[in-house]
């Protein structure tokens, strides 16, 4: 389910990776992402994965490959309901752009709209959030070692001490 989508146009690199952060961070269970990895959209996928981990936060490069194995998946999840979006008309123009080209489903080259100023965009940002969805991600976590053992550690019953009884600051 998409609660809203943000839209950008002719934003500078550096406020775009602004307001994705401010959006990200706020999200509690945000466990992996999809971003264009291409173009403009090159920048911004890079720098995610600098932040949340390049395991998290994939570029990914949109190819023919690419198109084939996942837009049949993205187009099923709408015929199966799995899918919500915002009720807007420049995002069901840009859904209804997807064609099948040479036996690929993906966005014709150039403008997709009859006003020719739309590049179909909120059709990929679909694509890449379903993709995102299906993403198997593996979380590690971190246990600190206690600063001080207690004296009921495995180490105090052993026989044979192996600090020879010095502990820190005996030196």
């Amino acid at each position: 389910r998409s609660p809203f989508i943000v839209e950008r146009a002719n934003v500078p690199f550096k406020q775009q990776e602004q307001v994705f952060y401010y959006i990200a961070d706020r999200l509690p269970r945000l466990v992996g992402g999809a971003l264009d990895g291409r173009g403009n959209g090159q920048y911004l996928a890079e720098q995610a994965g600098f932040k949340y981990g390049s395991g998290r936060m994939q570029a990914i490069m949109l190819s023919q490959q690419w198109y084939l194995e996942n837009m049949p998946k993205f187009k099923a999840a709408f015929e199966d309901a799995k899918i919500e979006i915002p009720q807007d008309a420049d995002i069901l123009s840009d859904l209804r752009a997807l064609q099948v080209i040479k036996g690929v489903p993906k966005l014709p080259e150039g403008k997709t709209d009859s006003k020719k100023q739309r590049h179909g965009d909120a059709a990929i940002a679909l694509a890449l959030a379903y993709y995102a969805s299906l993403m198997e991600i593996e979380e590690f976590d971190y246990t600190a070692v206690r600063k001080q053992q207690s004296p009921r550690d495995d180490r105090y019953s052993r026989p044979v001490k192996v600090t020879g009884g010095f502990r820190r600051g005996s030196f």
